[in-house]
């Protein structure tokens, strides 16, 4: 992956914990690679290199496991560490533990080296990425940390970065996170089976769950992050309003108005006033919504990250978002709050240590969201009054200290900034996953110091903590962090959140394959990946799978660092992402000048603000380019496939591999379109009668570079159950696949949660029919139609895009939108398509380019093209014989030849006294200036070019155009002696036994294939060979170069019905240069016709008979001789002379009788003629 690399993996071997031996593991996982980590004494662990892929991974986990596989037993209340069960190798290594040093220097209690990291994706990958980085800058030695990592199938197929970042993983079940990342009992085992020191739990699953941190105790295991009472009290969005309020933070009207209470002495809101704030049914929704008011928020106490809330409007809406949120988060309390409308979402970051103090490393603005998730983070929060901020880090600040709060945790306000009040929102007793926008701004690693304050270490000991405030790092002074002031920020950071998300669907999520991320980091730019090239974001994970950080001296330079990092980072797969959404986001006028909202991207949405205005042809056109690149593309693997397999190639894979047809739909019209290759990087796409030509060139990216209405263009295309997703210069455009309209199909990957609308309900356009969970999202989908409806997967079914879902009787068929066909008047893009014929603005092209162009159009015929055959053919003979061909040939040898050219030569030249190859050469040859002569005789290399043009043209126009001719009808040959006299499956097993390789012998087939328009080419130019001597200036008895007619005599050697005109013309050719009269060969023409002498086969001398037959079939016959027969003075003569020519004529055609007579009573007939009848 072409993105910031995560710090070097730490080493194989694992230290040993000498109060807590580990438990037998299930088997073997990676390699040993790394130096072991001073301890007394240490387990020999196989683990997870980086090096390996997630499916490179676990297909060495099969291999011959090297521990014993012990199942410990299920962890209960009471679970006691099991005994040991591993194979183990003992080192002998360094006394000196540096961590427990450490830890005991900066005042802490406990060392932490093993920790298991219980979550996945961005969370992971974060976490051992900072930890790392923080052991590294302390101890020098980064393994002195080792991380441990759960894995699901589709992480370990997804290539996920964390797994290969790991020190080891352990394969836990796939599916849903309550199967793995959120099994709080799961979790526990693996923890005390790998016997680690501590859990780090992220953000999202088991995260917020105080059963973790209460098994985790039980087991004697480190949870790092606050105990599981205080979790239970703050982390409750409920119980966390109702302390707000006890507290005196100004609340915003909710279920729980008013409800006051002291903690219970298990740090618990009493039961009976907790149920007192929470919505238990759809009556009770119904009630608090009206005494609330709308607009409402209905929020899971137990959700976050944008799962487990919905805003309603209308009470029409209040009962199916209630259901919604009950379905994402399910057994969660849930309650509900008025909507505070034009308010900022502000954000303070805490960390408590266990020694009761309490730390607001500033804030954060995270107002830019879409349906509450966040989208854009940046700090510090400007927008607000830095009094009023500063009072905000306080309450923060008080509310933790108050309940004894340790570790991270974010404390949320809503903020007015035109009344600067704030109202509290609640507290996630947690890490964030926006939390590095923090640590831009402030210097600090909040993961280690996550893990430092787990080890005990007071907030005043860290030296994170201590820079932050300008104190010495090393020191020990205490720090009153509720009066102290802190360095303020001196830059602004903005944080984008890369998602798989469609933006032209409402953000739903995608999944699938990512084939490649190219990121490149730079001083005002960093960001994280949770998956890299060739990975994948699969149905189960989150919708993130990156995050981009962008700093400056002021919020502009901020923003405007970050456009130009969005605009150059590139994401392809089959996922949808919103990066170029989000580039334009970032250049509205209401986020440059700050003035947004967290109801502002909800408005821009809904209003299709952003939705772009690319010409609708434009689209078609690149949409149709891409399917016929496709099509060749694959037509030529298949036939390299049968090939390569013995099987004869498919002629329709032949036809298409060069020309096909490709329909595109798109804005309901449908456009038919014709695509032709005429060269390797050309087509051209053809629709009614305009034609655009294209160049295209694939990248090693498998982008298309398309050159055509005068632009080029970056094309990429991914064919998807639901159409093509067409990415046009970056923006993303799906050219849907036509339906049914009877049918309604799933636009994601995921499950079926419920019905909304029962088998044979009525069912209105536009309204929600069935709810499906996608990427741990609940979100209903929407009819397309109306009629009645009939469900054909039910509740609990996996789903794939594009899937069946329910189908409808159509309410009325007649009112269905139809799709319609073009119109051609509608296309006026294409009359923007420069002529073929237009010059450039210099004039005409010089001939010699002229004449290669032409020459290329031949090659491409040869080589099986479609070009028109008689247009190139005059065009060929045009600057064949123009003297300016030999002009533009000797004036590029000359450029060549530079300096060394004697300067007489040189004269003679440039007053165009030489005309031809002899007088070049005999000036060469008399130059008086230097040894020419002798250089001449030793074909020096500086004059190379010289010879060249001499050699060419030795013989002239006529010689060359000879030439020229012998090398066409040699490539023709070339590809056609395979397959004369053979069947075509023997002929195409020739051809791949005498090829070089492969894509020749396809190359091969291809030409083969277009052998009409091969055949037109050879027999347009050997027509024209009787007008070349005048063409040339030469006598029409000048004799062919040597080499001539030896080409024509391998015309000759074709044998096959394909190749009879052919080779007739070559035979004739070569009658008539050997020069008889032509008396002479009328008479041996009339021996022929009666049968007195026999004709020859020219390729092979046999004999070919003498009858009617062999007359007609004959490639040799003088056709030519036939009409001056037709009233010889023998009536056997003139008659068997019109039988064989009729007969030649219509040789196609099966002629069961032909009767010749003379007619002397029809017509009237001149002296010397008679009239036959036929």
């Amino acid at each position: 992956m072409e993105a910031q690399a995560f710090s070097g993996a730490a080493p194989a071997v694992t230290a040993a914990r000498s109060n807590a031996p580990r438990a037998g593991r299930e088997s073997v996982r990676g390699q040993i690679a790394k130096p072991m980590a001073p301890q007394s004494a240490a387990t020999l662990r196989l683990s997870a290199s980086s090096a390996l892929s997630g499916r490179a991974l676990r297909a060495h986990k099969k291999g011959k496991a090297a521990v014993s596989r012990t199942q410990p037993a299920p962890v209960t209340a009471q679970a006691q560490k099991p005994a040991v069960n591993v194979t183990t190798v003992e080192a002998k290594v360094s006394s000196k533990d540096v961590v427990a040093e450490y830890v005991t220097s900066r005042g802490g209690s406990r060392p932490l080296r093993r920790i298991l990291v219980a979550n996945n994706g961005m969370a992971a990958a974060k976490c051992i990425m900072s930890m790392r980085r923080w052991a590294y800058l302390t101890f020098g030695d980064s393994s002195y940390l080792r991380f441990v990592v759960m894995a699901t199938p589709e992480d370990l197929n997804a290539n996920a970065e964390f797994i290969r970042n790991a020190d080891d993983f352990i394969e836990v079940p796939g599916g849903k996170n309550t199967n793995n990342y959120a099994n709080v009992n799961l979790i526990v085992q693996t923890a005390i089976r790998e016997g680690v020191d501590a859990v780090w739990p992220g953000w999202g699953h088991a995260s917020e769950n105080p059963k973790l941190p209460t098994a985790l105790k039980e087991a004697g295991i480190q949870f790092i992050g606050p105990t599981a009472s205080v979790m239970s009290v703050l982390g409750d969005k409920i119980a966390a309003n109702i302390l707000a309020q006890t507290a005196k933070v100004p609340s915003i009207p909710w279920s729980g108005d008013g409800l006051e209470a002291d903690l219970t002495p298990e740090g618990t809101i009493p039961r009976d006033i907790f149920l007192k704030a929470c919505v238990t049914s759809e009556e009770d929704a119904v009630t608090t919504a009206e005494r609330v008011g709308y607009p409402i928020m209905i929020k899971a106490s137990e959700g976050g990250g944008g799962k487990g809330i919905r805003m309603v409007k209308d009470p029409a809406d209040l009962i199916q978002a209630y259901q919604q949120v009950l379905s994402e988060l399910p057994g969660s309390p849930v309650f509900m709050m008025q909507l505070c409308s034009q308010a900022r979402h502000l954000e303070v970051q805490i960390v408590g240590d266990e020694h009761g103090n309490a730390v607001a490393f500033n804030g954060r603005d995270c107002s830019t969201q879409r349906r509450f998730q966040k989208i854009f983070e940046e700090a510090p929060p400007t927008i607000a009054d830095p009094v009023v901020f500063r009072e905000m880090e306080r309450s923060a600040q008080r509310l933790t200290q108050n309940i004894g709060y340790i570790g991270a945790g974010t404390v949320e306000y809503l903020y007015n900034a035109a009344t600067k009040t704030y109202f509290f929102l609640e507290l996630n007793p947690r890490l964030q996953v926006e939390h590095p926008v923090t640590e831009g701004i402030t210097g600090v690693n909040l993961p280690s110091i996550q893990l430092q304050v787990a080890m005990g270490i007071p907030l005043n000991r860290i030296p994170d903590v201590r820079r932050f405030y300008g104190l010495d790092p090393d020191g020990d002074s205490k720090i009153d962090f509720m009066n102290d002031e802190y360095i303020l920020p001196k830059k602004h950071v903005i944080a984008a959140r890369i998602t798989a998300e469609n933006p032209d669907e409402g953000f739903k999520p995608t999944s699938g394959r990512i084939d490649r991320i190219r990121f490149q980091s730079s001083p005002s730019v960093w960001g994280y990946f949770s998956v890299g090239t060739n990975g994948a974001v699969h149905e189960y994970a989150d919708s993130q799978f990156g995050h981009l950080f962008a700093s400056g001296e002021t919020r502009e330079d901020a923003r405007k660092a970050l456009v130009l990092a969005l605009k150059e980072l590139l994401v392809r797969g089959e996922i949808r992402t919103a990066v170029e959404y989000l580039e334009q986001l970032l250049g509205t006028e209401a986020f440059v000048g700050n003035t947004i909202d967290t109801s502002w991207l909800d408005g821009i949405i809904a209003a299709k603000q952003l939705s772009g205005t690319t010409e609708p042809q434009l689209i078609v056109l690149s949409a149709a380019l891409c399917r016929a690149h496709s099509i060749f593309k694959e037509e030529e693997r298949w036939l390299q496939l049968a090939l390569e397999k013995g099987q004869e190639p498919s002629l329709i894979s032949l036809g298409k591999a060069r020309a096909t047809e490709v329909e595109v739909t798109y804005n309901n019209i449908k456009y038919v379109l014709n695509a032709k290759r005429l060269a390797t990087d050309i087509v051209t796409i053809t629709l009614g009668d305009k034609v655009v030509t294209s160049r295209l060139r694939e990248q090693s990216d498998g982008t298309l570079l398309a050159t055509f209405l005068g632009a080029t263009h970056r094309l990429t295309a991914q064919e998807e159950p639901l159409g093509m997703r067409l990415e046009l210069d970056g923006k993303v455009i799906l050219i849907p696949t036509q339906f049914d309209p009877s049918e309604l199909r799933s636009d994601v990957n995921g499950k079926v949660v419920r019905y909304l609308q029962q088998d044979g309900a009525q069912l209105e356009k536009g309204k929600p029919y069935i709810e499906v969970e996608a990427m741990k999202m609940v979100m209903p989908l929407l009819s397309t139609e109306s009629g009645i409806i009939k469900h054909r997967v039910s509740p609990g079914g996996i789903i794939e895009a594009g899937e069946l879902l329910a189908s409808l009787t159509l309410k009325d068929p007649s009112r269905v939108k139809k799709i319609t066909m073009f119109k051609e008047e509608d296309w006026r893009m294409m009359d923007e398509q420069p002529s073929e014929e237009e010059l450039p603005a210099g004039g005409e092209a010089p001939v010699l380019e002229q004449f290669r162009s032409a020459m290329e159009t031949v090659n491409l015929i040869m080589n099986g093209y479609d070009h028109p055959v008689e247009p190139t053919v005059q065009k060929l003979l045009k600057h064949l014989s123009d003297p300016a061909l030999f002009e533009g040939y000797l004036a590029e040898a000359v450029m060549k030849t530079g300096d060394a050219m004697p300067e007489d030569l040189a004269k003679l030249i440039r007053e165009g006294q030489i005309k031809t190859g002899q007088e070049l050469q005999k000036a060469m040859v008399d130059s008086k200036e230097g040894p020419l002569a002798n250089l001449l005789k030793k074909s020096d290399p500086i004059l190379a070019p010289l010879e060249a043009v001499v050699d060419t043209f030795k013989e002239g126009r006529w010689g060359y155009s000879l030439l020229t001719f012998s090398e066409i009808i040699t490539k023709f040959y070339d590809v056609e002696k395979n397959f004369a006299g053979k069947a075509f499956d023997a002929a195409s097993k020739r051809v791949k036994s005498k090829a070089a390789s492969v894509p020749e012998a396809c190359n091969i087939l291809l030409a083969h294939h277009a052998l009409s328009r091969r055949t037109q080419m050879v027999e347009s130019l050997l027509g024209q060979l009787s007008t070349l001597p005048q063409r040339c200036s030469v006598s029409e008895f000048t004799p062919y170069p040597r080499e001539f007619p030896a080409t024509l005599k391998k015309l000759n050697g074709l044998q096959g019905r394909n190749y009879g005109e052919i080779a007739l013309m070559a035979a004739n050719i070569r009658e008539e240069r050997k020069g008889r009269p032509f008396e002479q060969r009328l008479n041996e023409m009339r021996a022929a016709l009666l049968g007195r002498v026999s004709l020859r086969r020219i390729w092979d001398g046999t004999d070919m008979g003498n009858d009617v037959d062999s007359l007609v079939t004959s490639p040799t016959l003088g056709v030519d001789l036939l009409p001056s027969l037709f009233d010889d003075k023998k009536p056997e003569i003139s008659s068997r002379a019109l039988e064989v020519f009729l007969r030649r004529v219509y040789r196609a055609h099966n002629i069961e009788e032909l009767m010749i007579e003379e007619d002397e009573e029809e017509g009237e007939v001149g002296e010397g003629e008679k009239l036959l009848k036929v």
